[in-house]
């Protein structure tokens, strides 16, 4: 796919949002985060760069709400919120917890969920309709977060070596349960069809499956030194495939099911 072109909103460390055109290719978290930016299938060379929107410093993450073209801008070095309005590009700040590193919108309620990865370990949770907030005390370093939108229910894992996910009930912004996962829990996915949650644990080359009506769990190894750091589902086919930073400069994918079958690449 060399050459192809592709649109995105990139933020960047001067405290920016900028939409435009890029030859494709990886993009570091650590420098900025890629969005693709969906037109109404235009051809690909007549995207252009429309504006930059200012954000607070150090954008780490970004969460849309479609329902009410809004988005929402963590800002890790000054702890703020950044709201969007995506008709106007006019925006609102708002202050969440120290060091934001994870934004999570859920659609059904018009809540937004900011991890605040720092020690005392909080989820910031904002209204939609008003901009109030909440805080939430959750286990320490909060890294990701995952919602059920049929059982309105939140999943935090805490990035502590022992590893835990904080359950928040979205009803009453309250922590209801804490689930002992593997170490280092680092990414997050909910299959709504099934109610299960998938956890991946960095630190402890697995994957821990939450059963969301019981909060029962199980693990799935992912192979010494793998390293799983994110995961996602496709509930259509009930697939669950994990990225894994592997020993070295080693890539992976592994699909976890009945079987785990991997592909590495040099």
């Amino acid at each position: 796919m060399n050459g192809t072109q592709s649109s995105y909103f990139r933020l960047n460390e001067f405290g920016t949002l900028a939409s435009g055109s890029s030859s494709a290719g990886p993009f570091h978290l650590g420098l900025a985060l890629g969005v693709l930016l969906m037109l109404s299938s235009p051809p690909v060379q007549a995207q252009f760069l429309t504006g930059t929107v200012p954000t607070g410093t150090g954008p780490a993450a970004i969460g849309i709400n479609p329902v009410t073209n809004k988005a929402y801008v963590a800002n890790a070095s000054d702890g703020t919120l950044t709201i969007i309005d995506g008709a106007t590009h006019s925006t609102t700040s708002i202050a969440v917890g120290a060091n934001p590193h994870a934004v999570l919108v859920n659609l059904v309620t018009n809540k937004i969920y900011v991890a605040n990865a720092n020690a005392s370990g909080t989820v910031t949770v904002v209204d939609g309709a008003t901009n109030q907030t909440t805080t939430v005390a959750v286990g320490g370093f909060p890294s990701a977060l995952a919602v059920n939108p049929a059982t309105n229910l939140v999943y935090v894992a805490n990035q502590v070596a022992s590893g835990t996910v904080s359950v928040i009930d979205g009803a009453s912004d309250s922590v209801i349960a804490t689930l002992s996962v593997g170490g280092t829990p680092s990414g997050m996915a909910v299959d709504p069809s099934t109610n299960r949650i998938y956890v991946a644990n960095s630190g402890t080359d697995s994957v821990t499956v939450v059963n969301g009506a019981d909060n029962s769990t199980s693990s799935i190894s992912t192979g010494a030194g793998s390293s799983p750091v994110a995961v996602a589902v496709n509930s259509a086919t009930g697939k669950v495939y994990v990225a894994c930073r592997g020993n070295g400069n080693r890539s992976e994918e592994r699909r976890v099911g009945k079987e785990c079958r991997s592909r590495w690449s040099p």
